[in-house]
């Protein structure tokens, strides 16, 4: 564990250090990118909104903006630059991946895979509408389309962390956990500070620990290991909703409720739109509720200081 969250800040390190490099920089593009590796999604809209704004046809620009928005949850932001970019007449194919990623996560697939095959038009040799192709994939559970983005990505799983990443996905919901575990493994080595990898083999974590197969003591190692997980992608991308929320989680399944809430409710403050973070908060309250009346039930509990911390 020490380890690999060790790993992780190295990287961040670096990533931080170069931000720095190029924090007061008039290189947009640079800026962005900078502060992108390093986390500070907040940064890019901060600098990037009113020179976009001045100049819509700087698509680098506006393309950075709508995925900094779409990390930090903000859809309709993110939707809104992208059709801007577009009505300039300056789209190109990231552009289409981004809208593409927006119409599915408004749920219009139609729209989306509109948007990738503008963007395959643009340069059919493009990354990032394949990427973008396989999370929209991953996302909709389509596991044989999502097998066949990968496989076409595979040929860069050693320099592309996002190539190991679906490798990894595809393996997990095929239950080929050996095959998974490689993939996380090579997605680390390539970028240890990808937060997007540890929450899925986290998430892969929590599914074996509330599986009806696991024993007692694989419950435990899955949890732990969930956590651990969990903390590294907190440590590459901080306050990053999906972390927290599985941290929550977490803590629920030990039956921890002042933690699980208090994750929890970061969460909801890290992403207000997001369901999956309203999901854990009602969840971690409900766990709360039902310890507290446990505890004014039995008179040996009615005044700890454990109650009154989950009182608070």
């Amino acid at each position: 564990r020490e380890s690999l969250l060790g790993a992780v800040d190295a990287r961040q390190k670096a990533n931080n250090v170069r931000f720095e490099r190029v924090a007061t920089s008039t290189d947009l593009v640079a800026f962005a990118d900078a502060a992108l590796a390093s986390g500070r999604e907040g940064a890019v809209i901060d600098r990037l909104s009113a020179p976009f704004q001045a100049d819509l046809s700087q698509t680098a620009v506006g393309n950075r903006l709508a995925y900094a928005y779409l990390v930090r949850g903000e859809r309709l932001r993110a939707r809104d630059t992208v059709a801007l970019i577009r009505r300039s007449g300056k789209a190109d194919a990231y552009t289409y991946a981004l809208s593409g990623i927006v119409a599915g996560e408004f749920g219009d697939d139609k729209a989306a895979d509109e948007f990738f095959r503008n963007g395959l038009l643009e340069n059919p040799e493009s990354l990032g509408i394949r990427t973008a192709q396989a999370s929209l994939a991953l996302k909709r559970n389509r596991i044989s389309e999502l097998r066949n983005i990968s496989n076409g990505l595979s040929k860069d799983v050693d320099s592309r962390p996002e190539a190991s990443f679906f490798t990894m996905a595809v393996a997990n919901r095929l239950g080929a956990f050996d095959v998974a575990r490689k993939g996380f493994e090579a997605a680390i080595r390539v970028d240890p500070a990808n937060a997007e990898v540890y929450i899925e083999r986290g998430n892969q974590s929590v599914q074996t620990a509330l599986s009806p197969t696991s024993d007692a003591k694989e419950r435990e190692a899955s949890i732990l290991n969930a956590e651990t997980m969990y903390s590294a992608a907190l440590r590459a991308r901080p306050n990053s909703g999906p972390a927290l929320i599985g941290l929550s989680l977490v803590e629920n399944l030990r039956g921890k409720a002042v933690e699980s809430v208090r994750f929890a409710e970061s969460a909801a403050r890290a992403e207000p739109n997001s369901a999956a973070a309203q999901y854990a908060l009602a969840g971690a309250l409900t766990l709360r509720d039902k310890a507290i009346a446990a505890a004014l039930a039995d008179p040996a509990t009615k005044n700890a200081p454990e109650l009154r911390a989950l009182q608070r």
